[in-house]
């Protein structure tokens, strides 16, 4: 996995991430903590057992540190994992199956430089897919797609979010049972927004 910067005066840098060759990546993402970068992204550990595991490269500004975040279980598909960052923190969201497959937020400490324990946020056995999540306002947002009887219905859910503390307000069904897909959460104009295709 190679990170190319390319510079102000043209000048292009490669730094490897990885010292040895790896198999395909699945979801790559990367956020930016001021001026040092973070990347996340899914291996497979086993096709048999669809399992996965979360990498976690960061730059301190002098060296590149490594982190393995989790290791997870797929249903049929890995879903995608999310990455957002707070003043304090980044949070991961993303999907792991034990008995059933739910949705799990892990927070890594910016000042302290390590990840906290992962906390469940889901609840009911339905398979789900897709994901969607932000914080704003002490508020967590979550957003994905379940079935029911068949058909994809975008579910939504709010929780306080007050550091350690997670505790759900809202679960609510947004969409018709007409196969929807892709829900996105939008903050604009002092409102949230859920947009998804139908």
């Amino acid at each position: 996995l190679i990170l190319t910067l390319i510079k102000k005066n043209g000048e292009i840098e490669r730094i490897k991430l990885t010292e040895e060759p790896i198999f395909e990546i699945y979801f790559l993402n990367l956020i930016m903590d001021l001026d040092k970068p973070h990347i996340f992204y899914f291996i497979l550990l086993s096709e048999p057992e669809k399992k996965y595991r979360i990498y976690h490269h960061y730059f301190t500004g002098e060296e590149w540190k490594t982190n393995i975040v989790d290791e997870v279980k797929a249903r049929e598909l890995l879903n995608p994992l999310k990455v957002f960052k707070t003043s304090e923190e980044i949070i991961l969201a993303y999907y792991n199956k034990f008995k059933d497959e739910q949705i799990y937020i892990k927070k890594f400490n910016l000042d302290e430089k390590e990840w906290k324990e992962k906390i469940r946020l889901t609840n009911h056995e339905k398979n789900k897919l897709f994901l969607d999540f932000m914080v704003k306002d002490s508020k967590l947002h979550l957003t994905y797609c379940q079935f029911e009887e068949g058909n994809l219905v975008i579910k939504y859910e709010r929780f306080n979010y007050d550091d350690n503390l997670i505790e759900r307000e809202i679960e609510q069904t947004i969409s018709n049972p007409e196969n929807s897909q892709d829900p996105t959460l939008i903050y604009y104009d002092d409102k949230l927004w859920l947009v998804w295709v139908e």
